[in-house]
This record gives structure tokens, sequence and C-alpha cells, in this order.
């Protein structure tokens, strides 16, 4: 398969984005750091988890919490960057509309829309950045949040230059892993926002279609008024039936990642109420306001990218009721409705069930679960004991 870093297919790609995405992972050299950054942690959550287990006490999981739970999502994310190869097979398969065909209003919409995406995904990106750096500068106070450094002081056995030495690996691992958590999230992003502008398009000429012959009565009586307007319908229903497919078979593909994602985004959200609820004793204000600020816009992202094109898809529907349907034949009033009826169900992407679906309500519930559980953790905060 060839890789290119940037996506310069057209002059509305998304080349940033894609790059982030995406384009940088095609880098042997960032790839292989990747892999190296899944094994080490992987290793790493392991001994945590396994000595979490044998010395754990009841309020370890208030104190050390937010880097194990941090630690799984990192996982689940890392695994998808790697394996999940589905943003590189839809840019080499799905067969997109110009949207030079569009008019100029649509086409200066999909550019803006296009520039806001890019700053949102770099602004995310090095808050990212910012957050990881924030939890590398020393504090005296780590080892009660950080439990493999606890676990590393522990170690008498190992020679303090060892030991120094994979303290800083271990700290420098949150630069790197904290962008790394925004990466799916951007993912969906480029995801949604190309299914976004074909479905824009698909509605731009369908407006279009009648928008010179709107209640011109007599056309009701003309051969080639109707069979234009059939063949025009004929293409829209294949095409609206083309994108709700590969929409489906993108869903069917990353149903394991969204069932693992939205249970490890939930876990993350109490994580972060639990980095707050320790925070009175030992994390710095300035930690808190990044982690939970990167959190929220990596999770608000991800809904985003669903809800834009459930609503986009909607203006479908809403377009097809708009046109002058009394002036055509029997034979086209058909295809209308069958088309209406397809259009009914709302295109959703990153739906693997009712339960697991990135839309609004999922968000609500997640930071339901993250409040009501880390409420919990925050009114415990007193027995926390340094």
């Amino acid at each position: 398969m060839n890789f290119n870093f940037f996506d310069k297919s057209d002059d509305f790609s998304m080349p940033v984005v894609y790059f982030v995405a995406e384009g940088i992972f095609h880098i042997k050299f960032i790839r292989f750091l990747a892999y190296l950054a899944l094994i080490s942690n992987a290793l790493g959550l392991l001994l945590m988890l396994y000595q979490f287990v044998l010395d754990a006490e009841s309020l370890y999981i208030i104190k050390y919490g937010p880097v194990l739970s941090g630690a799984i999502f990192a996982l689940v994310s890392l695994h998808a960057i790697l394996f999940m190869r589905d943003l590189e097979t839809f840019k080499q398969e799905f067969d997109c509309w110009s949207e030079h065909d569009a008019s100029q209003e649509t086409q200066n919409r999909i550019k803006q829309h296009i520039n806001s995406v890019t700053i949102f995904v770099i602004f995310n990106s090095v808050l990212a950045f910012v957050a990881g750096v924030s939890l590398v500068l020393p504090s005296k106070d780590e080892v009660h949040y950080h439990y493999f450094i606890k676990i590393l002081l522990e170690l008498e056995v190992v020679p303090r230059g060892v030991t120094r030495t994979v303290y800083y690996l271990y700290k420098i691992d949150y630069v790197v892993m904290y962008p790394i958590l925004t990466i799916n999230s951007v993912r969906m992003l480029y995801f949604s926002r190309k299914f976004k502008f074909q479905v824009k398009l698909l509605v731009d000429r369908i407006v279009a279609m009648t928008k010179d012959n709107v209640d011109d009565l007599s056309l009701f009586y003309s051969t080639p008024y109707q069979n234009d307007m059939a063949r025009k319908l004929k293409t829209f229903v294949r095409r609206h039936s083309y994108i709700a497919q590969y929409v489906a078979k993108i869903n069917k593909s990353i149903g394991p990642f969204v069932v693992t994602f939205s249970l490890s985004a939930t876990l993350m959200g109490i994580s972060v109420l639990l980095i707050a609820a320790a925070g009175t004793f030992y994390y710095n204000k300035y930690q808190i306001i990044l982690c939970g600020a990167m959190y929220l816009c990596t999770l608000c992202s991800a809904i985003d990218a669903t809800e834009t094109v459930e609503m986009e898809s909607i203006e479908i529907y809403n377009a097809l009721l708009a046109q002058p349907w009394y002036i055509w034949n029997n034979e086209n009033k058909k295809v209308l409705i069958i088309f209406l009826m397809n259009c009914e169900k709302p295109i959703q992407i990153t739906k693997f069930s009712d339960v697991f679906y990135y839309n609004y309500d999922w968000g609500i519930s997640v930071l339901r679960k993250a409040y009501s559980l880390g409420s919990v953790f925050f009114n415990l905060r007193q027995y926390i004991g340094k």
C-alpha cells in the first residue's frame, strides 16, 4: 500500500489533520517508537497491577487510580493506532465526489470548516503535549500518585544509576503518551468530516436539482423534465446508499474499538476526578487544569465527530421534502418515497450499539458516571495520608 504523510488529494483535503491522525505513523521511526511504547506501557501496567494486588491498601485506588486508568486508556489508543488501518483503507477505496462541483457557497463553508478543524487539532495536540510535560516536572509528592515510581524507589537491590535512568524514561513517556491519547479522536474527526462533506455535496445537488423550475406546473407533462428528474433521483438514491453502506462497514470494522474506547474513556473520566480528589494534597492546580482540559477536548471531539455526520444526514431528508414533488409523475414520486424512507434513519458513524455510540447522550452519561464515582472519592480525600 502506498502511504503518504499528508493528504493532498485535492484542495479540500485536510493535510494537517490527516498527518496527526495517520501520516505521522507512516514514518518508520515514529511507528517503531509507537510499538516500543505499546510494549513498555503494557509491561509497566502489568508490573503495577501485580504489585498493586500484592500490597495494595484500600485507599490506593484514590491515590494511584488516575495513573492506572490512564495507562489502560493509553494502551487502547496505541493498539488502535498501530493495528486499525481503516482510515488509510477509506482514503484508498472511498469514491469521493469532487467538492468543486458544488456551489460556491458550499465550497466556502467546507473550506471554513476545514480551517476550524485544523486549528482545533493543532490546539488539542499542543495542549496534550503541555499536559504531558507538566507531569514530567519533578515534584516532592509524585511518589503518592505515580505507583511505578513508588515501586521503583522501593527496589533496594537495583543500582541507583539504573533506578534514575528508568525513572527519567518513565517520566519522559508522559510527553509522548499524552498526545497519543488524542490521536483516535483526531481520526474520528477526519473520518466524520470526509463523510460530512460528501453528505453536504449530496444535499447541495438535491437542492440544486429543481432550483430553476419551482412551481412550473407545465413541467408535469414534460417528458424530458421527468426523465431528468428520474435520472437524478436514482443517482442520489445510489449515492446515499453507498455512503450509508460504507459507514456501516466502518462501524462493523471498528466495533470492538468502540466498546473498549467507551469503557476506557469512562474510566479516564473517573480518573480526572480522582486527580481532583487527590489534587488536594499531591497535584498542582495547573496539572489538574491541563489534564482536565485535554480530556474534555478529546471527549468532545469524539462526540462531535459522530454528531456532525448524523446532523448533516438529516438535511438530506429535509432537502427532499422541500422539492416540488407535486409536479413529478407517479414514477418519480415512488422513487422519492423510497428515498425518504431510506433517509428516515440518519447516518451514524462510530455506532456499535445503542449503548456504545459516541453521541451527546453517551458523553453526558460518561460525565455523570465520572462525577458520581469521583464525588465519592472526593469525599474520602481526608483519609489519604502522605
